[in-house]
Formats: C-alpha cells, structure tokens, sequence
C-alpha cells in the first residue's frame, strides 16, 4: 500500500508537482505523426502533462508544440491560421513560429522591440518512429532519446497504436506489469478447467503455459530506473516456464511476448493527459524484419481499434482516440459470454483492462490495498518512480536514465528454460538485451 502523500505525488503530473517535473526530463510522445499530415495542415488540440497546448506543422512540415493561448489577451490559438511560417491567432493576428518567436504584431506594428521580447511557450519536438515526440524539461541542450530499438526503423518494422484512458496514467501501467491478472481476465475458459489442461501439457508451444493461474515464483529486479520482474511455473522436472514484465521510468511498461523464436517486441507508453485521464501509445516493432499482417493486426484488435472510436469531445482534447468499448456501455460486457466463452464477458483485452483499473475510480486510493507476492514488482515500480521524483524535489538529483538510455533496450521474453535456472536476469538476456548496432539517435 502507499501512504495518501506517496499516492498523490505519483499519481499527479502537472507542472509543479514533483511527479510531473520528472516526467518532464524525459522525451514525452506527443502525437501520432499522422495527426499533422503536411505543412500547414489543421491544428491539433494537445493537453499533455496537465498543460494545454497546440501543435502545428508550419510552411516546411516542421513541427511544433507551443501554449495553447495567445500572450496578447489569451485567445485560444487552436482557432488561428496556420500559413506562411507559423501560426496566426484568428483575434488580432499576432503571428508566431515553431519556437515560439512573435513573428507580427498587426496591432503594434511600429514597435518592433516589443515583437522580440514577446514569446510563446513553446517545447521542442522531434519525429520519430511514427510519434512526435516532444521535450518539455529544464535543458537547454534535450536528452538522448530512451535507447528503444525502434528508432530510424523503416515504416514496415513498426507499428504504433494510440487509445483514449479515462483514469490517472498510473493504474494503466500498473495493469501492464501486473504479472498474474492475465490467466483470469484475459482468458477464455474458467480457472480450474484451464489449469486442468496446462499440468497435462508437454509441448514446445510457449503460449499454452501462459494461462496457468496457479504454482508461479516471482522475483524482482530493480535498479534506479528500471525494474525486472519475473514469473517461472514448473512444468516438468527438467524444465520451467519463464515470463518477464519490465517497467522503464517515467511511463514505460512491458508485458511478456508469447511468440516463438522470432518475437516481435512491444512497449506500452503510458501518457499523462491530466491526472484523470492518459493516452496509451503502444509500440510494436521487429529489428530485423517487417512486422507481418498478422502481427499489426493482433495489435490493432487488442486494444479495440478495430471497433473504431467514439466522436470526439472539444472540451476533452483527445477523447476521439476513446474506443467503442468504454466505460459508457459498460465496455460492451456480454454476461452469457461471460457464462459460456469469456471470463469476463468482455470482448476486447484492453477494454477487460480498463474495467478493472477504470473501475478503481478515476484516481485509485492505494491506501487499503493488501499487496501479495505477486505484486512485488508494482511495489518496486512504485518506488523507483518516487525514489526519482523526491530526489529531484529535495535535492535537484537529475533523474536516473536520462542520459545514460543504454537501459531502455530491452524486451519482455517468455521462454522455457531449464529447471532450478538461478541467474535468471542472465539467462534470459539473449532476449531482452539491445541488438548490437542499434543505438539511439541524438535529438
């Protein structure tokens, strides 16, 4: 459990909380780079991090990030003019480019000095792997990238995903590295009748012992800015099944790959919107080849983009990314489903998600909660963050892995290895570890 303060400094992530400072000394996806299709293309409403803001592409497709109000009399520039270089606000045409620089001042036009001292907020932002990606932070000089194995891949080796939460960033990610909730939500037969079947396996197949909802050790990982976390079952007297999820500050979260030897790997970012509300971005990628049609699709059905999504709401910028399965219709549950084919009646995973972890309320209250040994890795997750974001507050620690990214090359394997395995970080590095050769590109 965590005291009331530790919850409400993890949980919030607006400018002046100590949350929301260390979230802004990491490279923070924006957008989707398909929202901003061409230069001088329609603003995009953002609220990022609890700020409210407007992107735009100007007349040479560069992107930028800047406030959402006018610094003359607080206009909302979403309604602005986008052309010749930047973008012009619709109420008295003050004009302003990608970095924020005033470029015309119609209503004051013979005082250039006051057009230089004038600035928009404005962040830098950086396309890459599909996402506009954007660095809100302190330094003048913005960070490496986090060392992913996606960066500068071709189109056809990754895969983005982007969906609508109605709850804090938190408990989104939580369900992410929760190693023993997926046998149950997200299975299709009851418990006893699937672990029936399991303990009478004896196949290669990996997925098959993903299911057993019983007879699984945990052990956790951790170091400054990043925790291990994994499951092992026994599955016979010469072999165990291993499964890892893996949590990367701020907002990165990995559950295991279920495929065979040629695994995909996926990495879920979870964005703070607000703290009620956040955007999962969920990429997918190969570093060797191009992700199959079958691959993007699984993608795309397991978090409901095949269902579509609901028409937006204005005044909840990015609530057009909301699924059809939500919380208004109690995420399309089928209760004789529930009774013959689901566990849970509902038929989208991230939707059977959603209903648990929107279900805590739109800020969970962790203060009564009864952790397990299954939770170890939640546990830790929850105090790397904190431990990062009070050494920042209390004595401006640079938070850990924002230069060093080399730890962010990992994937999240599920294998079998062989029985009584005590170097389990070891042997499952051929998985996890960066391919050689792929590094981060500088911004």
């Amino acid at each position: 459990m965590l005291s009331a303060s530790d919850n409400d400094l993890i949980c919030r992530s607006g400018p002046q909380t100590p949350g929301g400072r260390l979230m802004r000394h990491y490279w923070v996806p924006v957008a989707l780079t398909s929202e901003l299709p061409g230069p001088d293309c329609d603003p995009l409403r953002v609220r990022l991090l609890g700020e409210d803001l407007v992107a735009f592409r100007d007349s040479a497709g560069r992107p930028g990030l800047v406030s959402a109000f006018c610094p003359h009399r607080g206009a909302a520039l979403f309604f602005g003019r986008n052309e010749e270089g930047g973008l012009r606000c619709a109420y008295h045409g003050w004009k302003f480019d990608v970095a924020g620089r005033c470029l015309d001042l119609p209503n004051e036009s013979d005082n250039p000095a006051l057009r230089e001292r004038i600035r928009l907020a404005a962040y830098p932002v950086v396309e890459r792997a599909h996402l506009l990606w954007a660095y809100m932070g302190p330094e003048r000089e913005p960070p490496p990238f986090p060392g992913f194995q996606f960066w500068d891949l071709p189109d056809e080796q990754i895969s983005v995903v982007k969906i609508y939460q109605e709850q804090n960033w938190l408990q989104g990610l939580e369900g992410v590295i929760d190693p023993s909730h997926a046998p149950f939500l997200h299975s299709a037969a009851p418990a006893a009748r699937r672990d029936q079947a399991v303990s009478a396996l004896r196949t290669e197949r990996i997925a098959d012992y993903y299911w057993a909802t019983s007879g699984w050790h945990y052990q956790v990982e951790a170091d400054d800015h990043r925790v291990l976390i994994a499951a092992s079952r026994p599955v016979s007297s010469e072999q165990e099944f291993w499964r890892m999820n893996v949590f990367l500050l701020p907002f990165y979260a990995m559950g295991p790959v279920r495929s065979g030897a040629d695994p995909v790997a996926n990495v879920n970012a979870r964005i703070p919107i607000d703290d009620e509300h956040h955007f999962i971005y969920s990429i997918t990628w190969h570093p060797l080849r191009a992700l199959t049609d079958d691959e993007k699709r699984f993608g795309e059905e397991v978090y409901g983009v095949t269902l579509g999504f609901e028409k937006g709401d204005p005044r909840h910028p990015g609530s057009e990314w909301m699924t059809k399965a939500n919380r208004a219709n109690d995420y399309l549950l089928d209760r004789q489903a529930q009774r013959t084919t689901s566990y849970t009646g509902i038929p989208v995973v991230i939707a059977q998600d959603q209903a648990m972890t929107e279900g805590m309320g739109p800020i969970a209250d962790r203060s009564g909660e009864h952790l397990v040994k299954a939770d170890l890795g939640i546990a830790s997750a929850r105090r790397v963050f904190l431990r990062a974001a009070k050494a920042l507050r209390d004595q401006g620690t640079p938070p850990p892995g924002v230069f060093d990214t080399s730890g962010y090359g990992v994937r999240a394997p599920s294998k079998l290895m062989p029985a009584g395995v005590q170097d389990w970080v070891g042997a499952l590095s051929e998985f996890y570890r960066c391919r050689p050769g792929i590094n981060p590109p500088q911004p």
